[in-house]
Parts: C-alpha cells; structure tokens; sequence
C-alpha cells in the first residue's frame, strides 16, 4: 500500500534511524517498551528482537492506513502488540480533547488534532499510562515518543511519568511549537527526574537520574 520510492527508501535503511541509533544501549533482554507514535512497526519489530521473547513491546498508532500495514507487511512476534489509537506520555490524559486526524502529505506523516481541554471526554478516548496499566497491565521500562507534535502537551500538563521508567527516546518536532516548545518539554521531563543524556538529529534520549 506504499509507494515505490517509500518502499526504497524503507528497504535501504533510512528510515527512523535517530530513534534505532538511540535504543542500542538502553533496551536490553526483558524490557517492557511502549512506543507512542508506531507507523507501520518498523521500529517496533527492532525493539521486539533486542527485548526478545521474555520482553514486552506495545507499538500505539493513530492512523488506522499505518496501523493495519504495521500489523500485516510481514509476521508479528508474539512479545510484540500493536493498538489503534492516539496515545500521550501522560498517567492522565482525560483532559485531553481529539478532533480528528490528519494527514500531512507523506505518506508516513500525519497527526492526531488535539487540545488541552475542559470538554468532558471519555476516559478511552486516549492511550495514556493509567490505560495501559488497567487494560493491558503494561508499565514500561523504555518509552518511545513519536507522536507528530504531541509531545508538546507536556508543556502544560505534568506527565507524571512512572518511576519504573527509566529511559525515554522522544522525537522533537519544532515546526509546530518552535525552540522554545523545545524548552518547556525539556523542563518538564527535568523535573521528573530525566536528564538528555544523547541525542540524533531531532531525537533526544533522556534517562532517568534520581
């Protein structure tokens, strides 16, 4: 279902590569990962091998076009899950109003249209990490963010991240809120305890140091 030039530039390895580079240290052997943002689980399938079969991978995709290639281009491992839906790096993302979705041209782009909002919404109108405990009794050890600009929600809201967590790869994307989104973001993962520790083109890796 993709085109062919996407299909080249997936086959030669170019895509994803800030967020692959960054996982090789910090994902280990029965590690529970949740990514936010799956595309068609490319990334998803790496992390399912590097926590192998006593691991644990829950891949969260909003396009419901990536979300069924990621679940059909080749074979899922059993470590690894893949849920249709939009997700935030919040415990708590009930104040958190979806409009819709929308594609941004690429064939892999496209983002979840939210606002911070005092609309009452249903409690599954979004993935955060009180869902993923309650329903799929996941708390991860490795979080992945690549969720399109949503990542700026954290910039009001406390993500109160779980201590179990201790590392999070989170992919900036400054054309929606500009350096100083960038700012506020880092500011707020600092005061939970994480800290850059590297970082590949717009992708950062912070770990945990308290």
């Amino acid at each position: 279902d993709l085109n062919f030039g996407t299909k080249r530039w997936i086959a030669n390895g170019l895509y994803e590569c800030d967020e692959r580079s960054l996982i090789q240290h910090v994902v280990i052997p029965g590690m529970t990962v949740v990514e936010m943002g799956g595309s068609i689980g490319i990334l998803a399938r790496i992390l399912a091998s590097k926590v192998g079969e006593s691991g644990r991978v829950v891949s969260i995709e909003a396009s419901p076009k990536l979300y069924k290639i990621a679940r059909t281009w080749c074979p899922v491992p059993t470590q690894l899950y893949f849920i249709m839906g939009c997700a935030f790096p919040l415990s708590d993302a009930s104040s958190i109003h979806i409009s819709g979705f929308k594609t941004d041209g690429s064939e892999l782009d496209g983002r979840a249209e939210w606002e911070v909002s005092s609309k009452q919404t249903s409690p599954t109108a979004a993935w955060d990490f009180n869902r993923l405990g309650r329903e799929k009794g996941i708390v991860p050890d490795v979080l992945v963010v690549d969720i399109e600009g949503g990542e700026s929600v954290l910039r009001s809201l406390s993500g109160q991240i779980p201590s179990k967590t201790r590392h999070l790869v989170l992919e900036f994307h400054p054309q929606f809120y500009g350096s100083e989104g960038i700012t506020d973001v880092t500011a707020c993962l600092a005061r939970e305890g994480f800290s850059p520790t590297a970082t590949s083109g717009q992708c950062t890796l912070f770990t945990r140091t308290d």
